[in-house]
């Protein structure tokens, strides 16, 4: 039985949470979290999500524990939380002992960047070591997240006639649904077999809405290139545009994105 899902769910969302495991879309969501926790540490995990825009703060504070698991972070004080108003636990990149374990640096600034330096220059006064890096894909930016979000609240808040009454994680949900796979495929094309499995997992099961709402929430535009998310914001703008009948509003501040 999956981790990743209830004791009370039905057998498919078992399937589909172990494939998602067993893919590797699992271990890509735990990188991003370790990756937010360097880059807003001390705070909860529902404060986490919340500063990075998810809208469904479960799936963040599931990889969250996963990552703590892992050891990649580490829970080391607890306060009452922003969101809930509730005590919980505030979380920091794991305080890695060199001699015990590898240790794993996002580099996603110079605070990061330094202890890294500090963990090679310990490991180096211990013996021999072997230093390995890695490059990563540039992501999605804040700017075009922040836009993506600013578009769903203007379809929640002016919207008449089709999709009346969603809200602004519905039509993001939309989207996503529609334009998510074609995109995440032509950036990489490992994704097509994802997919595929995605939708025999959903034609086999009984509540085929459910294994469906458990795809929209693992696969998340965070997963998108910049380029890869530009295409996305084109196609969701030509939507609205030609069959909305609505024109989405760009800030000052972000329109270099639209150009």
């Amino acid at each position: 039985m999956s981790a990743n899902a209830r004791n009370t769910d039905k057998q498919t969302s078992h399937d589909a949470a172990a494939y998602m495991a067993d893919s590797g879309i699992q271990m890509k969501m735990i990188d991003k979290v370790v990756g937010m926790v360097a880059i807003y540490p001390d705070h909860t995990g529902k404060e986490i999500a919340d500063h990075f825009g998810y809208a469904d703060t479960s799936q963040i504070t599931k990889r969250i524990s996963d990552a703590e698991r892992k050891g990649l972070i580490e829970a080391y004080d607890a306060r009452t939380c922003a969101i809930t108003n509730r005590k919980a636990s505030i979380y920091r990149l794991a305080v890695v002992n060199p001699k015990t374990k590898p240790a794993t640096f996002y580099v996603v600034n110079d605070e990061v960047m330094d202890n890294c330096f500090n963990a090679i220059r310990d490991m180096a006064g211990e013996g021999d070591c072997i230093v390995s890096i890695k490059t990563g894909k540039e992501k999605r930016s804040e700017a075009q997240h922040r836009l993506k979000w600013l578009w769903m609240g203007h379809l929640e808040k002016t919207l008449s006639g089709e999709g009346e009454g969603w809200d602004r994680k519905r039509w993001n949900d939309f989207f996503k649904k529609k334009f998510m796979k074609e995109i995440l495929i032509a950036q990489d094309e490992d994704y097509a077999s994802v997919f595929k499995r995605i939708s025999m997992l959903i034609q086999e099961a009984t509540d085929k809405r459910l294994v469906e709402r458990l795809a929209l929430n693992v696969l998340k535009t965070e997963d998108f290139t910049v380029k890869s998310m530009s295409d996305y914001l084109d196609c969701v703008d030509k939507y609205c545009v030609t069959k909305l009948k609505v024109t989405l509003p760009v800030p000052e501040d972000l329109k270099y994105l639209r150009k």
